[in-house]
This record gives structure tokens, C-alpha cells and sequence, in this order.
């Protein structure tokens, strides 16, 4: 239909216009342009309109999801940011609870300590107190116990050297001095 090389050598022939010499039909070129408006006018209102249209309504979604992830990181740094400050507060929560726990720990050490001085030293002055007691209670017993063996003694030497009466007179005395001696 077109042949190139025949339109050059033609081109050149007197009375003749680009469009004869192109073999152009005017009449089927008016068509095809009423045609192609009509097509390119149909497919604007019908086609890209909506396709158009879903592009900007994805861009929106796809800007709208931007900002939400760029919100979502802004709240996920705040967060890892009170995160951190709520475990800094906890950490330094707990180093004052164990700092307060071992003086305590320490205070009720010494005052255990204290409460079983104080019950070692009543126990001692308890002990030594009974034992005050059983040496007094015994020194008197040996006293008695001597008393009794004296007197047993001077009894029977008494019999068999002194006379009643001296018998008598020695064991009066011997009951005053013992009387003496447990007072």
C-alpha cells in the first residue's frame, strides 16, 4: 500500500499533491479520526476514569499505610523508650529494696545479737547465783554434818573420860556453838 521509494520518485511530478502522491484517501481518513475520537473518548470516560482512579485511590492507601507505619515506628520508639525508663526505674527500685533489706537484715543481726548477749549474761549471773546458793547450802550442810561429828566425837570421848555432868556441860555448849555457827 505504501511504498516508500515510489512516493520519493513520484514527488517530484508537476500538478500533483503530497496527499495523491501518498495515496492518502481523505474521505477514510476523516472516518478513522472520527473513529479514533470516539474510541479515545469512550475508553477516557469508561476505562481510564476508573482505572485512573483506582491508581489514586491505591496511592491515598498506599501514602495513608506509609503514615501509619511511619506513626506505628514513632509509637514503637516510644514505647521501647518508656520500656526503658520503666525497667531503669524498676532496676533502681529494686537496688534500694536490696540495699534497704540487707540493713535490715543487718539491723536485726545486731539486735539478735544484742537479745542473746543480754540472755547469755542472765543465764551466767543466773548460774553463778545457783551456784552461790549450792556452795552456801553445802558449806552449811558441812557445818552441820561437823557439828554432828564433833558432837558424836565428843560424845564418845566424853563418855569415856568426863563424868555426867562434864558430858552434859560440853554438849550444852556444843548445841550453843552450833546454834552460832547456823545463824
Amino acid at each position: 500500500m505504501f511504498n516508500l521509494p515510489v512516493v520519493l520518485a513520484t514527488a517530484g511530478e508537476p500538478g500533483q499533491s503530497i496527499v495523491q502522491t501518498l495515496g492518502v484517501n481523505v474521505h477514510m481518513l476523516v472516518a478513522h479520526t472520527i473513529c479514533f475520537l470516539i474510541v479515545a473518548a469512550v475508553l477516557a470516560k469508561f476505562a481510564f476514569k476508573p482505572v485512573l482512579g483506582m491508581l489514586e485511590e491505591r496511592r491515598q492507601r498506599i501514602a495513608q499505610a506509609q503514615a501509619d507505619a511511619e506513626q506505628v515506628k514513632k509509637e514503637l520508639a516510644e514505647t521501647e523508650s518508656e520500656r526503658k525508663r520503666i525497667l531503669h526505674e524498676v532496676g533502681r527500685k529494686a537496688e534500694a529494696m536490696l540495699e534497704e533489706t540487707v540493713h535490715t537484715a543487718a539491723k536485726l543481726r545486731e539486735a539478735e545479737l544484742a537479745k542473746t548477749r543480754e540472755e547469755a549474761a542472765r543465764i551466767m549471773a543466773e548460774a553463778r547465783a545457783a551456784a552461790v546458793r549450792e556452795a552456801d547450802r553445802m558449806r552449811t550442810e558441812l557445818r552441820r554434818e561437823l557439828g554432828r561429828l564433833a558432837v558424836a566425837a565428843a560424845e564418845q570421848v566424853a563418855r569415856k573420860m568426863l563424868t555426867a555432868e562434864d558430858r552434859d556441860r560440853l554438849a550444852a555448849e556444843a548445841v550453843k556453838d552450833m546454834e552460832r555457827a547456823a545463824a
